[in-house]
């Protein structure tokens, strides 16, 4: 049985909603008020009769239920464990977590540091910085003048040489497939030196071409490498 007892304290009315089951426990309240809003008097709940209703701490932290989201229980406890760590702001970058993103601490900087050096609105194009771009043109480099002409590519895919005798252009090293490659063959003051070729060379039409013969004219040969062969083509007399 259900009852509504009024309880007069000082000059200040407290209501007290109270369920009486069988026996008189108190099992359940709803309601403790005083008329005017405060405990002008320190009363508790002791004081009123109400001491086996439990305090109940209305705002507890939320549990990750770990079932439900579909992570480990370490998981949550490492999200537990991190939620302080990680603000944001319209003004605060958040900082990289290295071991959760698979970089070292050093490219972390490196990123922190420079992430102020790009900038983007719809009127503003975006500057290339030359500093973290790396590229390379090989320059021409001399290839040694012998019987036997060796050509390493590796460093020289454009070369020049200076024929003073009847030379051999042997295949050259350190070829990658799909590259092109140039050489420009000089001719000395005497002029008319011949120049064959390794076996890695094919011509149009499976024609050796010959060079110009005129003293200190300039041929200049193109290469492309398929992973077996040099395709060559020839443009003459330069001077």
């Amino acid at each position: 049985m259900a009852e509504q007892v009024n309880i007069t304290i000082a000059d200040s009315t407290a209501q007290v909603n109270i369920s009486v089951e069988s026996g008189g426990g108190v099992s359940k309240h709803s309601e403790l008020t005083l008329d005017d809003g405060t405990n002008p008097h320190g009363t508790t709940k002791t004081d009123v009769g109400l001491s086996n209703i439990l305090n109940v701490d209305l705002t507890p932290a939320v549990d990750l239920n770990t079932a439900k989201v579909g992570i480990t229980t370490a998981q949550a406890s490492d999200i537990t464990a991190n939620n302080s760590k990680i603000s944001y702001t319209d003004s605060s970058a958040v900082s990289l977590n290295t071991a959760k993103i698979g970089i070292t601490s050093t490219q972390a900087s490196d990123i922190t540091s420079n992430n102020a050096k790009v900038s983007y609105t719809d009127s503003v194009a975006v500057a290339l910085n030359t500093a973290k771009i790396s590229y390379a043109v090989n320059p021409f480099t001399g290839l040694t003048d012998a019987t036997n002409i060796s050509w390493d590519t590796r460093d020289n895919d454009n070369a020049t040489v200076l024929l003073a005798g009847n030379r051999t252009l042997d295949n050259p090293t350190n070829l990658i497939n799909g590259k092109s490659y140039n050489l420009i063959v000089r001719q000395d003051a005497t002029g008319s030196r011949t120049l064959a070729y390794g076996g890695a060379f094919i011509w149009s039409d499976g024609t050796v071409p010959t060079l110009s013969t005129g003293a200190n004219e300039i041929d200049v040969f193109t290469f492309i490498y398929d992973g077996s062969k040099l395709y060559g083509s020839l443009i003459k007399n330069f001077s």
